[in-house]
C-alpha cells in the first residue's frame, strides 16, 4: 500500500485536544508537529481558523524550532494527481526554542471542508551564519550532516548530481542549491504529511 494512503485525521469541530499533522527528521533529530483547533469562522466564501501550533522534537541531538508563522493554501482546484485540496505551508530552523506559536488565525481565500486532503509542507532553514556557512566548511562552527561529510580535514559534500531546469541546452543544468534544503529536507525520505479534514 502507497504512503499516500496513511493519513493523520483533522477535525475542525475539536477545540480540546491537539492533532498531528506532520513527522519528519531533519539535522538528525526526529520531530512532529500538532495543531489545536481554537475557533473556526465563516467569512463570506472563506473563513479564519484560530489555532495554535506545537513542535515536538523526540530524538537526536539539535533542537528544531518554528522559523515563521504558519500559512493556509487552498486552491480554487486542487492537485488532482496528487489527490491533495489544501496546503498548510510552514518552516523551522535547527537551533530554535521556538516551539509553540499561540493564537494564530489561518485566512485561506477559500474553505477547508470535510473530506478534503491536506498536505502539510515545510521548509527547512540553516543555521545562522555564525554557525554554519555552506560555502567555507572549514570555517564553520557547525556542518549540516545532510550536505557534508567530515574526514579530518577534508570535507566530501553530498548530493552534488546534477538536475536539469527548463530546455533541452546543455547550460540549463545546474547544481542543486543546499543552502537551505538537505536529504533530509522535503525532497528527501517520505515523511507522514497527509491530514484527511473530518
Amino acid at each position: 500500500m502507497a504512503h499516500e494512503n496513511f493519513k493523520f485525521k483533522l477535525d475542525l469541530t475539536d477545540t480540546s485536544n491537539w492533532q498531528p499533522l506532520l513527522g519528519s527528521q531533519d539535522f538528525g533529530t526526529f520531530y512532529m508537529i500538532y495543531i489545536k483547533i481554537n475557533k473556526v469562522e465563516d467569512v463570506q466564501d472563506s473563513q479564519n481558523i484560530d489555532c495554535d501550533f506545537c513542535l515536538q522534537n523526540f530524538r537526536g541531538q539539535i533542537t528544531i524550532g518554528f522559523a515563521q508563522k504558519p500559512e493556509l493554501n487552498i486552491p480554487d482546484e486542487g492537485d488532482t494527481e496528487e489527490q491533495i485540496d489544501a496546503y498548510l505551508n510552514l518552516s523551522v530552523e535547527p537551533f530554535s526554542l521556538n516551539h509553540e506559536i499561540k493564537n494564530h488565525t489561518l485566512k485561506p481565500k477559500n474553505r477547508l471542508v470535510s473530506d478534503m486532503v491536506l498536505a502539510t509542507n515545510i521548509d527547512v532553514d540553516i543555521p545562522n551564519n555564525t554557525l554554519y556557512d555552506p560555502k567555507r566548511p572549514d570555517k564553520s562552527k557547525y556542518l549540516d550532516p545532510s550536505s557534508f561529510w567530515r574526514d579530518g580535514e577534508n570535507y566530501t559534500q553530498l548530493s552534488t548530481r546534477k538536475y536539469k531546469i527548463g530546455s533541452d541546452d546543455q547550460d540549463d543544468f545546474q547544481e542543486p542549491d543546499r543552502t537551505n534544503k538537505g536529504m533530509l529536507g522535503r525532497v528527501g525520505p517520505c515523511i507522514p504529511n497527509r491530514t484527511l479534514v473530518l
